[in-house]
């Protein structure tokens, strides 16, 4: 009886192959597009300042603002009822501009909405908002997490 001889495979490794090239090359393009994108744009961007100077020439005075989240309770499959208040800690009038964003803990669902008042916030003075902010997806029941960020309104 004569021995077979063994046939070696001549089939290539996965990643010499055509599309396991293209498969390498798909994971890390973002990665590179990334890096690159990245270090182009800082060339073309300024600085932003957002001091104003009086006559004098010293910085003019900025609002400020300390927002509490009085509640977020749900208030049907779609909608959260947000209270919070905005208190002028600053030592001029203010307008404030409050963004506001309600989210589940995991990012799922959300909603974001724009508040702004009709009149001035003098120094010490507290502005009281209560609204319904849509959630994305029926998701109002699960969106717990809430944040308000208030800036001085711009024309």
């Amino acid at each position: 009886m004569q021995e077979q001889p063994v046939k070696q495979s001549s089939k290539k490794k996965w990643y010499t192959r055509w599309w396991g090239i293209l498969i390498i090359i798909f994971m890390f393009l973002p990665f590179l597009s990334g890096f690159l994108g990245s270090s182009m744009d800082s060339a073309y961007e300024e600085p932003i300042t957002n001091q104003t100077q009086d006559n004098a020439g010293e910085p003019a005075a900025k609002p400020d603002y300390k927002i509490k989240v009085v509640g977020n309770t749900f208030a049907d499959d779609t909608r959260r009822r947000l209270t919070f208040t905005v208190t002028n800690t600053g030592v001029v009038d203010a307008n404030p501009a409050c963004n506001i964003r309600i989210q589940s803990p995991d990012g799922q669902y959300q909603g974001i909405d724009y508040v702004t008042w009709d009149t001035l916030l003098k120094p010490g003075e507290t502005k009281y908002f209560e609204g319904l902010v849509t959630i994305s997806r029926d998701g109002a029941a699960y969106a717990t997490k809430s944040e308000v960020s208030c800036l001085e309104k711009s024309y």
